[in-house]
């Protein structure tokens, strides 16, 4: 058997092609920092790195209403406990709580109503999320001071809501939430 030289290409079917990768121009030595290599691969070589170190930002389009002001969760009038600078606060069923508002917006959109809600902390296991729950709160403003508000839990073993720690958010008249504040809604607990 002797070998045959490959066909050559017409100049005009070159043109039309893609121009081929550079592969020695393509370098795949990845690190940790300050850890040393983290996956290795020769100049030219079509491996594929076993991690994506890839960052993205995202900015909330609700940040931008009225920006420069974000409502905030003052003080809740519930048994609270400081954890490594966060204060955490215990939550139990058919009660009500008074809860301190800042940062509130001068006047609301028109037809624009403030909301509260408890997001449950999530579990996530091979790749679907089987714990994260919303839950809608039931408030009133309190007619002696525009930025208090009262909250009524709901009976938490009527409703389905599973004891556990959830994020705590007011959300304000012009849509923009709060940051959140850490609750334990449990009744069987005594303590955050």
């Amino acid at each position: 058997m002797h070998d045959e030289p490959a066909p050559k290409a017409s100049p005009a079917a070159k043109r039309s092609m893609q121009p081929l990768p550079n592969l020695n121009a393509v370098g795949v030595d990845m690190y940790f920092f300050n850890d040393g290599p983290m996956a290795r691969g020769q100049k030219g070589m079509l491996t594929t790195p076993t991690e994506d170190w890839v960052a993205e930002t995202f900015s909330p389009p609700y940040l931008f209403i009225d920006p420069g002001r974000r409502a905030a969760v003052v003080k809740i009038s519930a048994p609270s406990r400081e954890i490594g600078g966060k204060t955490f606060y215990l939550l139990h069923s058919n009660e009500k709580y008074d809860m301190l508002l800042g940062g509130l917006p001068a006047s609301c959109a028109a037809g624009g109503e403030a909301s509260l809600a408890l997001i449950k902390l999530p579990s996530a296991t091979h790749g679907w999320e089987n714990g994260q729950r919303f839950v809608a709160l039931q408030f009133e403003a309190a007619p002696s001071h525009p930025e208090e508000i009262r909250l009524h839990t709901p009976d938490a073993p009527h409703a389905n809501i599973p004891p556990g720690y959830y994020m705590l958010f007011y959300v304000d008249c012009m849509g923009k939430p709060s940051v959140a504040r850490m609750v334990r809604f449990d009744d069987q607990a005594r303590e955050p």
